[in-house]
């Protein structure tokens, strides 16, 4: 049987190799009440592991990805998400300013991770009838200073479980605004 294709490809930074084996997609279940349980597939993106290029504090040639450069607080980090992520059908998450985004607070207990840790990801359907799923695609993951402030924070949450049922079933997610 031949050895599949790793979803990340390592790469360097400086002369130290990065491996990226503990981001491959990860699938699991959920289930809301008295529904179906739903397939999941999550994939991670070059956020959890990068920042944005910056050139005042950054060289040219510590690009990797499309105007990102490694970073080593969000590599470390990145570690945790699949834990995380298996954890989500129990969570509640709210939406980001964006509207098509989801984020996911989280305090971690861990003396590396001092702010809160913050799960920014967006869920669409894939494939059709039964042998459908939804995927999660984690399209950023860091620490937030705490005065950041989400733009839709007014923004009731939801039940992760009840997000996922909706994705499926291509119908509308509604959030509640707080008054």
């Amino acid at each position: 049987m031949a050895d599949s294709k790793p979803y990340w490809k390592p790469f360097l930074v400086g002369e130290n190799p990065v491996g990226l084996s503990h981001l491959e997609p990860i699938d699991f279940t959920c289930q809301a009440p008295d529904k179906p349980v739903r397939r999941i597939h999550a994939v991670f993106s070059d956020h959890v592991f990068t920042t944005a290029f910056n050139e005042a504090t950054h060289n040219l040639d510590q690009l990797i990805f499309r105007n990102r450069v490694f970073c080593a607080d969000r590599y470390r980090d990145s570690f945790l998400l699949p834990e995380i992520i298996s954890k989500l059908p129990s969570a509640k998450v709210i939406q980001t300013w964006e509207k098509r985004n989801y984020v996911y607070y989280i305090r971690l207990a861990s003396k590396d991770v001092a702010k809160p840790y913050h799960v920014f990801f967006e869920l669409k359907k894939r494939g059709k009838g039964q042998n459908g799923s939804v995927e999660l695609r984690v399209e950023s993951a860091y620490q937030m200073d705490s005065t950041y402030s989400n733009p839709n924070s007014q923004s009731n949450s939801i039940k992760f479980f009840n997000l996922v049922e909706n994705t499926y079933m291509g119908r509308p997610i509604k959030f509640a605004h707080r008054k």
